[in-house]
């Protein structure tokens, strides 16, 4: 369902910037586990964030969630911020 449902899009985007649109929905798919990890707000409002690019003292739009983040190889829970 979460793959079909990005499949449209990424079929747009991926003309725009030369990539197979399956590696798109594959790496979102990667990214979100399957959608069900899609970083929200405050308020429970999505980010839209599929790639989980993280945000810097520049962006004013993002959203804060825990995270985990391998210093080392070893695994790290911490928060950071999203576009």
């Amino acid at each position: 369902q979460f793959a079909q449902t990005l499949l449209p899009y990424a079929k747009e985007a991926a003309k725009l910037i030369g990539l197979d649109p399956l590696l798109l929905v594959a790496q979102a798919m990667l990214e979100t586990g399957w959608g069900q990890f899609i970083a929200k707000d405050i308020n429970g409002n999505t980010s839209n964030n599929l790639f989980n690019i993280k945000a810097n003292a520049e962006n004013a739009q993002s959203v804060t969630v825990k995270t985990t983040e391998f210093i080392n190889n070893i695994p790290k829970k911490t928060t950071a911020s999203f576009k």
